[in-house]
Order: structure tokens, then C-alpha cells, then sequence
């Protein structure tokens, strides 16, 4: 029998579905650890892959005893891999359990965590948001001995549908789009695609939004509309998801949902939300994006301009732009078009102006010739330092 890759993806919707390109490159058999709470979703994502579940997230009696048995399962396949992918005192006793040379991603020393030469460049770059461009798919998928090519890991987008689907929030309220806006996007989204109704999607405990919505929406819309907040299990919301036409979302486990499943979606980003950093993957999508000198944000600091980042999504012309997809947009936003190339999604932008967007192609430029996907661009690479060419275990040559 042959030693099978495990993947300990140990997060929660939107990684488990962002783990797609890594899933994809690994040979048939591979094994992806996920928490008790996603792995029904793991199991529609990912159909010829096996599934274990762990009690990871709330409180479930005799936890330890549960993950013991599964990792002594696990060691009893001899895997011939293993990817942690999260950094946690969990995943610090789980790196003991294997050997260290197998380990591809964080590994163990001491009972702690190693954080690999790929992982500190990942971090390096978070320091300087505004310019990088590598998609959280890409930087787990890059792991792999082989990448699966980008454009093999989710189908193009294309209309599956007339619906359209809503997502109403995210987690953090910063990072979505307050009613009556949200409720303009909805009319402008319809006409985009030609759709003919709505379907609300949201978590437990968005119930008060879903109504607030409601009531924002003009009576005929409101007629054809459906409330499924709150009220969908992981395989009636793929199914929903999977029949739509367009999926409007901030950035959400529902967006990712949509682009495993090749449904387009127009996204809104703003506050903390870099498109280009967890935009929806694949070709076909389309992004709105807040590009004020503070964004991306930190989603933890206090924001000393509250709205300043939501107010171009709200005007008039955006409204327009999404409607038609055609026109100026005012200052402070940018529309983008996801596209593939040999480091994997990227998006470009069609409307509004970007002003990151040559430092952003120099970046993704330096990072390809890194993994040997094509030869460096024009200017400086600012973000490697010596001794991750010259030290050994360095990026130069560990996973490329």
C-alpha cells in the first residue's frame, strides 16, 4: 500500500475550501484532517479524498482520547507527507507524532512549532500588504513537491443559473456592506446577469440582517426573494451555491464555496479584505475593492476613520459600474477581474484606477522566478535577504 500525504487543516469554512490547489497536487490516497464541524463540507469539496475528523473547535467530552486515536490511525499508515498548515499548540503536539523529515510545512522542535523558510517569507510579506499579490491557494498549493496547475484546481466561472445568491456578513462587521448598501448592490448585481431572484445565505444568528434586508429591498425584489439564513446545512447550501447565476459576498467561506464550484462572484472588499490575498479563485470572478492609503487594514486596530473605506462602494457611479460594468468609478475603489498565469490567480483591474498595481507585478514577478515559473522582472526584490539563498533549509531550493 502506498504511504499516503495527510493535510492538517485545522481552521474553519473558508480555509478548508482554500486548501483546493494542495489537495490537487498530491497523489491519489492523500488523507485531510479537518474539524468534526467542516468535514461534511470537506467531503463535498473534496470527493475522492479522505476525510478524518477531529474534535477540534468547542468543547466535545473526551477530546484527547479522540485525537490520540485518530493520530495513532494516522501513524499506522506510515504517511509518506505531512502538511500542517495552522500554527497551534495543537498542531505543535500533533508535529511530534511524525517524523521531522516528513514534515512540509510547520514542523516540530522541542515541542514547539518551526516555522519553515516558506512560512517566513509568507509572514515577511504580510508586512507590506498593499504591494504583495500571492493568493492564500497559491501559498499553501506552493507547498506541494508538485503544484498542480492553477488553472486545473477550479473550473472557470460560469452562470449556473438565474438566481443570485446574497451573502449577508462576514464574521467582522467592518468587512461587509451595511443594508441599504447592500441592498443597492443587490438591484445592480440582478442586472448584471439578467437574474430573476434572490436567495439570502447567512449563519445562525444573522436572522435581524436577513430582516433588516428585507425590509430595505423595494416590494417586487422582496417578493422573489428567499431567506435561507440560518436555515442551511453544508450539503444544502453547496447545492444552492451550485445553481446560481452570481454570488454576492464580502469575503466569505460562501465565496470560496462558489469558486470551487465555478459560480461567479462579485465580491466586496474593504477594511481588512485584500482581493488579492483571498479573492475568490479561478477565472471569471469580479472584485470591488476599497484602495484608500490605509487598506488593507488590521482587522484587529481601531479604526480612526470609521467608513471612510465603505464610502466609494456606496456611491452612485460604483452602483452604476456594477450594473453595467462599464464607467468612470470615483476615487478610493478599484474593479478587478480574476485570471490566471504560472504562479496561479491574480487579479487585474478593468475600472477605477489601482495604485498598487506595478509594485504588485513586479512582486508576483520576483515570487515566480523564485519557484522557477518564469524569469525575474524589472526592479529591486526588497523582501529576500541573503541567508534564504546561502544558509541551508533556506527558500532558494527547499521546496522549489
Amino acid at each position: 500500500m502506498a504511504q499516503p500525504s495527510v493535510v492538517f487543516q485545522l481552521a474553519r469554512f473558508g480555509d478548508i475550501l482554500q486548501t483546493g490547489r494542495l489537495m490537487a497536487s498530491l497523489p491519489p490516497g492523500a488523507v485531510l484532517v479537518v474539524d468534526r464541524g467542516v468535514a461534511e463540507l470537506a467531503r463535498l469539496a473534496y470527493p475522492g479524498v479522505h476525510v478524518l475528523e477531529l474534535p477540534v473547535h468547542g468543547k466535545s467530552p473526551g477530546a484527547w482520547s479522540l485525537v490520540r486515536r485518530a493520530v495513532a490511525t494516522l501513524q499506522a499508515l506510515d504517511p509518506a507527507e505531512v502538511y500542517l498548515l495552522n500554527y497551534s499548540g495543537l498542531s505543535a503536539a500533533l508535529a511530534a507524532a511524525f517524523p521531522a523529515e516528513r514534515l512540509r510545512a510547520y514542523g516540530g522542535v522541542g515541542g514547539s512549532l518551526r516555522v519553515p523558510p516558506w512560512f517566513s517569507l509568507l509572514i515577511r510579506w504580510a508586512q507590506e500588504r498593499r504591494n504583495g499579490g500571492l493568493n492564500l491557494v497559491d501559498a499553501w498549493g506552493l507547498l506541494a513537491r508538485e503544484p498542480a496547475a492553477p488553472a486545473a484546481v477550479h473550473p472557470p466561472a460560469q452562470p449556473r443559473g438565474r438566481t443570485l445568491g446574497v451573502v449577508l456578513a462576514g464574521q467582522n462587521p467592518r468587512r461587509s456592506l451595511p443594508t441599504p448598501v447592500l441592498a443597492a448592490w443587490i438591484g445592480a448585481a440582478l442586472s448584471r446577469f439578467g437574474g430573476t431572484d434572490v436567495v439570502l445565505l447567512g449563519a445562525s444568528g444573522q436572522e435581524r440582517l436577513a430582516a433588516e434586508l428585507m425590509a430595505a429591498l423595494p416590494a417586487a425584489l422582496g417578493r422573489s426573494t428567499r431567506n435561507l439564513v440560518g436555515r442551511t446545512g453544508w450539503r444544502q447550501l453547496w447545492e444552492i451555491v451550485a445553481g446560481c447565476g452570481l454570488v454576492l459576498s464580502p469575503d466569505t467561506g460562501v465565496a470560496h464555496m462558489a469558486a470551487r464550484l465555478g459560480v461567479p462572484v462579485l465580491g466586496a472588499y474593504l477594511a481588512s479584505a485584500w482581493v488579492h490575498e483571498t479573492g475568490p479563485y479561478g477565472e471569471g470572478h469580479v472584485v470591488v475593492q476599497s484602495v484608500l492609503p490605509c487598506s488593507p487594514c488590521l482587522e484587529t486596530a481601531v479604526c480612526p476613520t470609521p467608513g471612510a473605506c465603505l464610502a466609494p462602494l456606496a456611491q452612485r457611479e460604483t452602483i452604476r459600474w456594477i450594473a453595467r460594468g462599464e464607467g468612470a468609478l470615483p476615487s478610493g475603489v478599484v474593479a478587478l477581474h480574476s485570471g490566471m498565469d504560472a504562479l496561479g490567480v491574480y487579479y487585474h483591474p478593468v475600472a477605477g484606477e489601482d495604485p498598487t498595481e506595478a509594485g504588485r507585478q513586479a512582486f508576483r514577478s520576483q515570487v515566480a522566478a523564485l519557484w522557477g515559473l518564469g524569469a525575474p522582472g524589472r526592479g529591486g526584490c526588497t523582501w529576500m535577504t541573503e541567508k534564504d539563498w546561502v544558509l541551508p533549509g533556506g527558500v532558494g531550493g527547499q521546496y522549489a
